[in-house]
């Protein structure tokens, strides 16, 4: 089994990151700032989901995270920040969630579904 995760693009500091990371997919949204953002989709084998995770928290700008997913667990991934947590725990969902409320992420940036990804 693997993991899936997804990303935006320009949450980033060195988009050089996105060399090192298996991507499936890229879409744009249209958003408010800046205007577009590029979401993109990765993989791989679910023994480099920690160490993808914590790669990832090393390059995020503050202020902005992802989402990695195994079949087993959860993680969303903020700058120098890990939240590690058994998929569907509702516990460490909300501390990821206050954690993003503490960074003043709006509300509906925090209601991520635990069945993505994976579904």
């Amino acid at each position: 089994m693997g993991f899936e995760g997804l990303l935006i693009k320009e949450s980033v500091i060195d988009e050089s990151v996105l060399d090192d990371l298996h991507v499936t997919k890229v879409e744009t949204w249209n958003a408010n700032d800046p205007p577009i953002w590029a979401a993109v989709y990765f993989d791989g084998d679910a023994s480099q989901a920690d160490s993808i995770a914590e790669m990832l928290s090393q390059v995020l700008q503050s202020g902005w995270y992802c989402n990695i997913a195994t079949a087993s667990d959860s993680f969303v991934v903020f700058a120098n920040r890990v939240f590690k947590y058994p998929r569907g725990e509702e516990q460490g969902r909300a501390e990821a969630q206050d954690y993003g409320r503490s960074l003043g992420l709006p509300e509906e940036q925090l209601d991520w579904g635990e069945s993505y990804p994976l579904t």
